[in-house]
C-alpha cells in the first residue's frame, strides 16, 4: 500500500518534522480538564452532507439511521454537517426519524479545519456531541444488529475506547514515527475508523490530541485522513484502549468482463467493496461499504433464489482463515471498478481463504432493508472507448 508514498514522504525535511513534534507536544499542555456536566449518556454520532461532492452521502446517512431504528436500536442519534452542506428540507427529512438531531460543526472549527481535511469533522463532532459515551459511524457503515450492547461489554467498560483494525500495518518508512516519537511495531494493524467507541470522560486528552492531529497540515499530509489519528493519539499519551483482534473480512461479488461487442471475456474475478468488521467475540456487526460508491455503473442482479428482491452487491464473504501480521490485501482501481481482494499463494504469508455466501452469515433482510431505505446510491457515467463492462455473476 505504501510503495507509492515513499517519494511523497521524503519531501518532509528534518526542520519541518521537528517543528510538528514540538507543536503537538506543546498542544497537550493546553488541553483543558474534562468539563464535568457538559456530557451525559450514550449515543450514536455520524456526519452527512448533500453538496460536498460525495455522491449519495445524504441518502446513505438517511438509510443508515432508518436501518438502526428498524433494528430496534433506541440510542439517540446526532448527525453533524458543515454549515452550508444541508438545506432546511434535508434537515427536516433526517429529523423525521425518531430521536435524531441534526447539528452543525462550530463555525470556528468549520473555518479552521474543512479546507485542510473534511475528515476533521469526525473528532470535532465526537467532542461537540452531548454524549459522554459515543459510537461513531461513518455514513457508509451498515450495522447488522443493534450495536448498543458494545457499550456494556467488559472490553469497553474496563478501557477508554474500542477500535477496529484496517487491512494494513504501518510502514516503518513513514516519517510519522519520528514526529510522534513512537516505534513502528510490525504486529500492529492500523485503525479503520468507520466505527469508533469512545468514553469521552476517560479519553478526554487523547481525543483532543486526535483533533489536533486532524488540524495539523504536516500530519494530515503524511496520513491523508483521520483513520489512524485516534489510535496513535492514544498510544502517544499511553492511554489504554481495546483493539478488536479479529482480522476483518471483505464483502463483494464475482464478476467477469464484457467487451464493446457484448462478448464475455474469459476469467472470473472477485471484487471486494465492503470492510466487514466483527465485535469483541468475533461476530459480524458492521458492513463498512466504503467502496461501493466508486463502482458507478455496475448493475447488481436480483438474487435468483428470491431471498432478496432488491439488487444485491453483497454476494460473497471472504477472509483469511486466521490473522497474520504480514497480510497484504491489494486494491485494484481501473476506469470501471474499485476492488479490494486478498492475495493467495504458496507462501506461508498467505493462509487459506475462507469464502461463503454472504447471506449465510448476514440476514438478507438487513441488506434488502438498507437498499429499500435508499442506501445504495451509484453515480452513472459514460463508458470510455474500448472500455470493458463488468458483469456480476452468481457462480463460477
Amino acid at each position: 500500500m505504501y510503495k507509492n508514498a515513499l517519494p511523497f514522504w521524503k519531501k518532509f525535511n528534518d526542520t519541518e518534522l521537528e517543528q510538528t513534534k514540538l507543536n503537538w507536544q506543546s498542544f497537550i499542555k493546553t488541553i483543558p480538564d474534562y468539563p464535568h456536566g457538559n456530557y451525559s449518556g450514550y449515543g450514536i454520532v455520524t456526519s452527512t452532507s448533500a453538496n460536498s461532492g460525495y455522491i449519495g452521502t445524504f441518502q446513505r446517512t438517511l438509510a443508515q439511521i432508518k436501518l438502526l431504528r428498524w433494528l430496534n436500536c433506541q440510542l439517540p442519534i446526532e448527525i453533524y454537517s458543515f454549515s452550508d452542506e444541508l438545506n432546511e428540507t434535508e434537515v427536516f427529512i433526517l429529523e423525521t426519524v425518531s430521536d435524531v438531531q441534526v447539528k452543525f460543526i462550530d463555525q470556528v472549527v468549520d473555518n479552521e479545519s474543512r479546507n485542510l481535511s473534511r475528515y476533521a469533522i469526525k473528532p470535532n463532532a465526537i467532542i461537540q456531541s452531548r454524549f459522554e459515551h459515543v459510537l461513531w459511524l461513518d455514513s457508509d457503515n451498515i450495522p447488522i444488529k443493534d450495536p448498543t450492547y458494545l457499550f456494556h461489554t467488559q472490553h469497553y467498560k474496563k478501557s477508554t475506547a474500542m477500535f477496529w483494525p484496517d487491512f494494513w500495518i504501518g510502514s516503518s518508512m513513514s516519517p510519522i514515527w519520528r514526529v510522534l516519537d513512537l516505534e513502528c511495531r510490525q504486529e500492529d494493524y492500523e485503525q479503520e475508523s468507520g466505527q469508533i467507541l469512545i468514553d469521552k470522560k476517560k479519553a478526554w486528552k487523547p481525543l483532543n490530541l486526535a483533533v489536533h492531529f486532524n488540524r495539523d497540515p504536516v500530519i494530515q499530509n503524511i496520513w491523508l485522513g483521520d483513520k489512524d489519528t485516534f489510535r496513535l493519539a492514544w498510544k502517544v499519551l499511553k492511554v489504554p484502549f481495546h483493539f478488536v483482534r479479529k482480522f476483518l473480512a471483505i464483502g463483494g461479488f464475482l464478476y467477469t468482463r464484457i467487451d464493446r461487442n457484448g462478448t464475455r471475456l474469459p476469467g472470473i474475478n472477485f471484487c471486494g467493496h465492503t470492510m466487514i468488521q466483527h465485535d469483541h467475540k468475533g461476530d459480524i456487526i458492521f458492513l463498512h461499504s466504503n467502496a461501493i460508491k466508486y463502482n458507478p455503473n455496475i448493475k447488481y442482479p436480483v438474487e435468483l433464489n428470491s431471498r432478496i428482491s432488491k439488487p444485491n452487491p453483497w454476494k460473497i464473504y471472504r477472509r483469511y482463515s486466521n490473522t497474520h501480521a504480514y497480510f497484504r490485501p491489494q486494491v485494484i482501481q481501473d476506469s470501471f471498478a474499485f476492488c479490494t481482494y486478498l492475495p493467495t499463494g504458496e507462501s506461508g504469508h498467505y493462509p487459506p481463504i475462507f469464502e461463503t455466501d454472504m447471506h449465510t452469515l448476514v440476514s438478507p433482510n438487513i441488506t434488502e432493508k438498507y437498499v429499500e431505505f435508499g442506501g445504495l446510491v451509484l453515480e452513472e457515467r459514460k463508458r470510455k472507448p474500448n472500455e470493458t463492462e463488468i458483469e456480476v455473476v452468481d457462480s463460477i
